[in-house]
């Protein structure tokens, strides 16, 4: 029975040519775009996955109210670890995480590293593998553990254990360390990884407190004895709360909490200073919509010609039911054809996710790579299976169970039609036609959207500035004397931070009974006339003014707003302990990705002697020769450090490439729904006239024009296309702005002129779709024409 189904479906596959193939492509890309979507899901569940203890595994977490508004943030004080630790009998374990810039030495060649200073028990707490050396590496405090990149990056193929590495903290404490492991490459889903490890002892000679409740650490982890104890550590932590607060009155904590370590990447976009970030939670809803809306798309396609193409097999049907044929075994014949062709699109979307969807989502989604290893992920398998069986039975059903119950007396009469067929078709396009007008207009608003975030008004003007960090006054003003001489650069500026690059300290200030946490960026005169901050009130520092140095500072609009001031100048406030005059109001500018609204900021003018920043106007967008004359400066006066610069609009990389990301996932997608939508309209109206042949060219006969029959051909089509404009706009314009508003604080305005711009090209592809069938049809002999059986 099977081998008697199994020939005739590909008999009859055989029979429907490039219209099988279409509906294969169709669904091999819907399968595809799912099956990445999957593995993309699949990955981000997955992290940390690796690590043993991970239900065990916490990280304590601090709640702040910054000017009203919750915030979560990942470091903590030094002594909070271990004080949970005394307190508790539950804590098994405490490690603590400081990082720390360190220049490390290799032969001549000088490197700026992130060392990461930890407890002896990290190799424990966590599972990260070793290529070589044991576990008790760190209790040594010179010895280190080396990722094996860093391994390669400094000894080659040389066996790195036992090496030396000398390595210099903060400019001034040089130690000599050993190496005494080296952890084998991280896995693929690994939250974070380490490059240098080190013992938290060292933390001493850098200046470190682990008992100064003012102390911040980059992490503090603990391992519970069981997962299931977390909910006791309330009281302990409540207790802590208060000798906490009670040192740090200016900003206190309103809560501490503890994170499982598989939620860290989960909650990382929304937790500051977080050790690991995975991607905005919105990214996987959009993905996951899109990916059923082009599988949706696909089914509409196969379902629809499955309708067109029933009245051809009406008399197979009639025949096959006087021969003795049960409704049952028609249904499954339709289905096993169904079925052989979505098994025919299964193999495809192998061939297109292997070699073209999975290299380019690895290629948008740079900061992870996915492996594709279906034979050995069984959950991939079975998705497989269950997605393919669903589109084979779900897209056919319908058609199957209308064919398989005319009446053998109607078939034999010319009497039988499947009800309801062409509502249910017209339906189906329409929606098509939707799904495709929603990912072409989110792909043409994401394309907008990157080149208006890359040229978006940062409130300074951030281009052709280049930047360096001396580690002294004298490595500055060497620095700046070359820049000055060289006949490529207009003018130079010097500070003590760096917009968006050094940090910009939170600093606690208060106005009266107002207190508000507030980003600090110290600067000099020159600086804010270099990079054009505008002053909108009051003056700019005074150069060598040791009054403004003291006791002077510039405000922004945002922090002038939420102090309540119209006009702030000449008003005091107190920071540190220190009273301080508003000499000045700048307009707000962003000193941090667009992903987050501008906050309230103060500059506070730096002494000359502090200058570490050099930041150099150039007359075009590149260094050229500039750069070499910068590097002999560095190499004499900082021999121990490595030659860096960067430019100023770095500083929005991150934004940028958010952005780039997501226009490049949109674009594809909606050259996906693009390509089915067409591949459908071509195949329903390629069917439509071969119904038709006679008519058109009885029209002919009688003098209908080529514009005539165009029309009639294609009227419908356009109709629908139409209807589904003005179905899908407001949806589409309502679901991509709050998209928008969701995942960017800043970004181009949602307005009514995209849809405009979608619906033209969908109207451009649907005439270039059909306009050649149309022009062969029009132009076809009528004689032959009406000879056609």
């Amino acid at each position: 029975m099977f081998k008697n189904y199994l020939k005739v479906a590909i008999r009859n596959i055989r029979k429907q040519g490039y219209y099988a193939i279409f509906n294969s492509l169709g669904i091999a890309m819907g399968i595809a775009l799912s099956l990445v979507v999957y593995m993309l899901v699949d990955h981000q569940k997955s992290l940390d996955d690796f690590h043993q203890n991970r239900k065990e595994i916490f990280v304590i977490n601090e709640l702040h109210t910054t000017n009203g508004i919750p915030e979560n943030q990942f470091q903590t004080m030094a002594p909070v670890a271990m004080a949970l630790k005394n307190k508790s009998p539950l804590v098994e374990s405490v490690v603590r995480f400081y990082s720390t810039p360190a220049i490390a030495k290799r032969g001549d060649e000088v490197f700026q590293e992130n060392i990461r200073l930890v407890d002896p028990e990290f190799l424990n707490m966590f599972s990260f593998q070793l290529a070589d050396g044991d576990r008790h590496a760190l209790e040594n405090p010179s010895g280190l553990v080396i990722s094996s990149a860093i391994a390669k990056k400094y000894f080659g193929e040389t066996p790195a254990m036992g090496k030396q590495m000398t390595i210099l903290f903060n400019d001034s404490t040089k130690r000599v360390f050993t190496v005494q492991a080296v952890a084998a490459p991280f896995p693929d889903n690994a939250s974070f990884g380490f490059g240098i490890l080190a013992n938290f002892s060292n933390t001493k000679s850098l200046g470190v407190d682990e008992n100064n409740w003012k102390q911040k650490l980059e992490a503090s982890f603990i391992q519970l004895k069981s997962a299931d104890s977390k909910s006791k550590l309330d009281l302990p932590m409540a207790a802590i709360l208060k000798d906490y607060n009670a040192v740090n009155t200016d900003q206190p904590v309103k809560s501490l909490y503890l994170d499982n370590l598989k939620d860290i990447p989960k909650h990382g976009y929304f937790t500051r200073n977080a050790i690991a970030i995975g991607s905005h939670p919105t990214a996987f809803v959009i993905l996951g919509v899109l990916a059923f809306m082009v599988l949706a798309m696909a089914c509409f396609n196969f379902t629809n010609y499955s309708l067109a193409t029933s009245t051809s097999r009406f008399k197979e049907i009639g025949v096959r039911k006087v021969l003795g044929s049960s409704r049952k075994q028609l249904v499954i014949q339709f289905l096993a054809e169904n079925m052989i062709i979505s098994g025919m699109a299964l193999m495809l979307s192998l061939l297109l996710t292997k070699f073209l969807f999975l290299p380019a989502i690895n290629d948008i989604f740079d900061f992870q790579h996915l492996s594709f290893q279906p034979a050995s992920d069984y959950r991939m398998i079975l998705f497989l299976f269950i997605l393919v069986t669903g589109i084979g039975i779900l897209s056919g059903l319908y058609p199957a169970l209308g064919i398989s119950n005319v009446k053998t007396v109607q078939v034999f009469r010319n009497k039988q039609n499947i009800r309801g067929n062409k509502s249910l078709t017209r339906v189906l396009l329409v929606l098509q036609f939707g799904f495709s007008l929603f990912t072409i207009g989110a792909s043409i608003l994401a394309s907008q959207n990157a080149t208006f975030l890359k040229n978006l008004n940062v409130g300074y003007q951030k281009d052709k500035l280049l930047v360096l960090h001396a580690d002294s006054e004298s490595g500055f003003q060497l620095l700046r004397n070359t820049a000055i001489q060289h006949p490529d650069v207009l003018s130079v500026a010097g500070s003590q931070d760096q917009i968006g690059r050094t940090g910009n300290p939170t600093m606690g200030l208060q106005y009266n009974e107002t207190i508000l946490n507030s980003e600090m960026i110290r600067v000099s005169p020159e600086y804010i006339d270099l990079l054009k901050l505008q002053i909108l009130k009051g003056r700019n520092f005074i150069n060598g003014s040791r009054q403004d140095v003291d006791h002077s500072i510039l405000i922004n609009q945002k922090l002038a707003i939420l102090l309540n001031l119209s006009n702030p100048v000449g008003s005091r406030v107190s920071i540190m302990n220190r009273n301080y005059e508003i000499v000045g109001l700048v307009d707000d500018f962003n000193y941090e990705h667009f992903f987050k609204k501008i906050g309230p900021c103060f500059l506070l003018m730096n002494d000359k002697a502090a200058n570490r920043v050099l930041t150099i106007k150039l007359k075009k967008e590149q260094a050229g020769t500039l750069e070499t004359a910068l590097h002999n400066t560095w190499v004499k006066v900082m021999p121990d450090k490595p030659f860096e610069f960067s430019y100023q609009d770095q500083v929005y990389d991150i934004s940028y490439n958010e952005a780039r990301r997501t226009r490049s996932l949109l674009g594809s997608i909606a050259i996906l729904t693009i390509i089915i939508s067409a591949t459908g309209l071509f195949a329903q109206l390629a069917l439509s006239i071969s119904k038709r042949t006679k008519e058109i060219g009885m029209r002919k006969i009688l003098g209908a024009s080529f514009i005539q029959i165009a029309r009639l051909m294609t009227r419908e089509l356009f109709i629908l296309l139409v209807i589904a404009s003005v179905l899908f706009m407001p949806l589409t314009y309502y679901t991509i702005k709050s998209l928008f508003d969701s995942i960017y604080q800043y970004h181009i305005p949602v307005n009514i002129y995209f849809l405009i711009l979608s619906f033209g090209v969908m109207i451009l592809v649907a005439i270039i779709t059909v306009s050649s069938l149309i022009y062969r049809a029009a132009l076809a002999n009528p004689v032959k024409s009406l000879r056609t059986e």
